[in-house]
């Protein structure tokens, strides 16, 4: 397999995943489903199945993309992959901590789903999210899109460089930042001058060193 082939096929695994999952996420889709279901089994179950779809969809394309043949392009010395990798772990952290500032029963679909089984109403929006208002704490008060953020320093900062890896790793930072736009958009047409002033305080995606400093402090002195 050539080159230009390999890293064909692999760009066409990432860019199918890619729209997979934004087309779950669009508007008008939900719109669509949730006619079709009814409010209140779009409220109960369409969260907890786009979590497992995104999943198995993910996992399948890694193992597509493993069976592609790989071609080692470079490495950098120890002495730099090592802080390489360190940045990679603070990165995990960061998203991971992040993550943790959400109602994750809920971002997950876990909460809807239980409800419904219980019997009860569903209630919060289209797909059952109940939490209101803005978080600014953790990674969102250094970040906007902190989740986004963390995969990117992932991507960007593997010293061990091949093609398939360099592949997906750049249409991979590529769709983070165009995510991140459309979530923009989103978010103020929900929150209004709350996200408008939230953007006004926090940066999109590349942090301002003061304010990542202060939140390495509190997470070090917590």
């Amino acid at each position: 397999m050539s080159h230009s082939e390999s890293v064909l096929r692999v760009a066409i695994i990432c860019v199918v995943f890619f729209t997979l999952h934004s087309l779950m996420v669009a508007g008008w889709f939900k719109s669509l489903a949730a006619r079709a279901l009814g409010p209140r089994l779009m409220r109960s179950w369409y969260r907890l199945t786009y979590t497992a779809l995104s999943t198995l969809s993910l996992l399948i394309c890694i193992w597509l993309i493993f069976r592609i043949p790989d071609h080692y392009i470079f490495g950098f010395p120890w002495w730099i992959a090592w802080p390489m990798h360190m940045v990679q772990v603070a990165a995990l952290l960061f998203g991971y901590l992040s993550y943790r500032q959400l109602r994750t029963d809920e971002f997950t679909g876990k909460a809807q789903a239980a409800r419904y089984l219980r019997g009860e109403e569903p209630a919060g929006d289209i797909e059952g999210l109940t939490e209101e208002g803005l978080t600014r704490e953790g990674g969102y008060g250094v970040v906007r899109n902190p989740l986004y953020f963390a995969g990117m320093v992932i991507f960007a900062f593997e010293p061990n460089i091949t093609r398939n890896w360099a592949t997906v790793s750049v249409l991979a930072i590529l769709y983070f930042i165009w995510g991140a736009l459309i979530e923009e958009k989103r978010m103020q047409r929900r929150m209004g001058d709350q996200y408008i002033s939230y953007k006004k305080d926090i940066p999109l995606l590349v942090p301002r060193p003061a304010t990542a400093w202060q939140w390495l402090r509190q997470l070090v002195t917590r």
